[in-house]
């Protein structure tokens, strides 16, 4: 028997002719297909479809089953694409996020749904499969502080347009408690670790030139930080990583992070406004450090992607300008720009629902471009317009440029050039209407 998993792409993302849309640097592999697919039994035949990169046609594919896992914005498409499939008579299984939160409207969608880490009841959910019972809800649940986690299946992924990178994954969850986080809804609010060793080992299979290590908050736990760190430092690789502002003031940790290579961390600066952070509850962020932090990441020959956000019931209309000014001052190399979303299942969702401030509720909108509630200070037509005009100045070409030259003083090539890629990606993938971050 044959079993597809797919990776859904919304109408403005997905690939429909000879190449996919936007910049390559974005097309890298789902590691969550990945880790499900290392956790099928070996007398399934697995396969995997990105929409991304992948050209299907799932009125036609020929397949036994098929499992989708979805995001809020991709459970539309999901939800389309299981239609026709089960017009078909194929078996669907949905999971993910978005049915995690909301397994019942899934559940209307589907033959089966996963909750939770899918991982964990993936044997039974495929033994169920191959004989035809199917049950409606399959819930996994993931409460100890170690967790082991089947080695991911890469081999999957064959297409050529992907680009030369792998994905491993230490840690889930965050410790800290963000309003607006999803991953800290899916998680329960817990931090899970791997052993060091079983991450050492399925390395091995990781052969691309780059690496991106995408736990949530590498930073979760210190001591956890090191030992990660300290493994990674002989592969040689250059790498990416993801962590919190606060770490830039770790030395321990910032000497083990540049004896590792890594040349490129991800960080959630969110706003510039001290009462939107409050709002947030992202409270261990300290707007007066944050150009101590940037430097500090430079010193050690890393380069910054902040994350930023729009829509805090604190935002004004001159935030744009405000948060323009201040980025350019503390040398901020690349902006990851979302309007903030209420995400299903986050406190902030419940909140922003309950005073009746949701004035949208196709899910295809939440995708972190789009304004689905009433801002507290502005328009929806302000907070759309401002966050555009960000994106157009920040990713001018004379903007990128000045970050390219400024680099110069901290990065080396692979650095800088993986630096003035991003930048590059992200103008192309906005002029083009794409969304990213999905």
């Amino acid at each position: 028997m044959k079993l597809t998993l797919v990776a859904p792409a919304t109408d403005v993302s997905r690939r429909t002719g000879r190449r996919p849309k936007g910049t390559p640097f974005f097309h890298y592999y789902k590691l969550g297909i990945a880790t499900l697919a290392g956790a099928t039994p070996p007398d399934i035949e697995v396969e995997a479809v990105d929409e991304m990169v992948d050209l299907w046609d799932p009125r036609t594919h020929p397949t036994d089953g098929v499992a989708i896992s979805a995001l809020t914005a991709l459970a539309p498409r999901a939800y389309q694409l299981a239609r026709t499939l089960r017009e078909r008579g194929i078996p669907v299984i949905l999971g993910g996020m978005h049915p995690t939160f909301l397994p019942e409207e899934a559940g209307r969608h589907a033959d089966a749904v996963v909750t939770g880490a899918g991982e964990l009841v993936w044997e039974q959910v495929c033994r169920d499969w191959q004989r035809g019972a199917l049950k409606p809800v399959y819930a996994a649940c993931q409460n100890d502080t170690s967790i082991h986690v089947p080695p991911a299946r890469r081999d999957i992924f064959r297409n050529p347009f992907y680009p030369p990178l792998d994905i491993i994954q230490f840690s889930r969850g965050c410790v800290h408690r963000c309003r607006f986080c999803s991953v800290n809804a899916f998680f329960r609010g817990r931090y899970h670790y791997r052993p060091i060793a079983e991450v050492r080992a399925e390395l091995a299979g990781c052969r691309r030139k780059h690496l991106m290590v995408a736990d949530d908050n590498l930073y979760g736990d210190r001591a956890y930080c090191l030992e990660v760190l300290g493994a990674l430092a002989p592969l040689g690789r250059y790498l990416g990583i993801q962590g919190t502002v606060d770490m830039a003031f770790d030395g321990e940790v910032m000497a083990a992070a540049r004896a590792a290579k890594v040349g490129a961390v991800f960080v959630g600066i969110e706003s510039v406004v001290t009462e939107s952070l409050r709002e947030a509850d992202k409270l261990h962020n300290q707007i007066e450090r944050y150009a101590e932090a940037i430097a500090s990441f430079h010193r050690h020959g890393i380069f910054v992607e902040g994350g930023l956000m729009f829509g805090f019931d604190h935002d004004e209309p001159d935030v744009f300008r405000r948060t323009l000014d201040f980025v350019d001052r503390i040398d901020l190399d690349v902006a990851q720009v979302a309007i903030v979303t209420p995400m299903p299942g986050t406190r902030l969702f419940a909140e922003l629902d309950a005073a009746g401030r949701l004035t949208d509720r196709d899910w295809a909108h939440y995708d972190c471009n789009n304004v689905v509630y009433r801002p507290a200070r502005m328009t929806q037509l302000e907070l759309l317009n401002g966050v555009e005009w960000f994106r157009r100045e920040f990713y001018r070409r004379r903007a990128i440029a000045r970050r390219a030259w400024k680099g110069r003083r901290w990065f080396d090539l692979t650095t800088l050039a993986t630096q003035a890629a991003l930048n590059l990606g992200f103008r192309r993938n906005h002029q083009l209407g794409l969304d990213y971050p999905p």
